[in-house]
């Protein structure tokens, strides 16, 4: 069982400087789902070699983003053919982000 005062214990004995440097991880990870977001719909190619292709990243990479596009609801979980569908837009990519969903 984890014990969470141990945990906020951790967090809070991270340095100024590791704390900026998750902070600006976080950042350009929200930026570059904006990215292939917003890539992803304007094409409609919802797939992770159009991802590496794109964007210039690695298979795993291009794979947790397109994890996280799923999860946020711009491409449906692979079909039984191997297929994923764009998702009409329901709601702005910068208000799911800002609301606090993360992968």
């Amino acid at each position: 069982m984890v014990d969470h005062s141990e945990l906020k214990a951790e967090a809070a004995a991270i340095s100024p400087e590791v704390k900026a440097m998750l902070d600006k991880m976080e950042a350009d990870e929200q930026a570059m789902f904006c990215l292939a977001a917003t890539f992803v719909r304007e094409t409609g190619r919802a797939s992770i070699s159009a991802l590496q292709r794109n964007f210039k990243l690695s298979y795993g990479s291009a794979c947790r983003l397109m994890d996280g596009l799923v999860v946020r609801g711009v491409v449906t979980p692979i079909d039984s053919e191997g297929r994923r569908t764009v998702l009409p837009v329901s709601v702005p990519i910068d208000a799911t982000m800002s609301k606090g969903e993360r992968s």
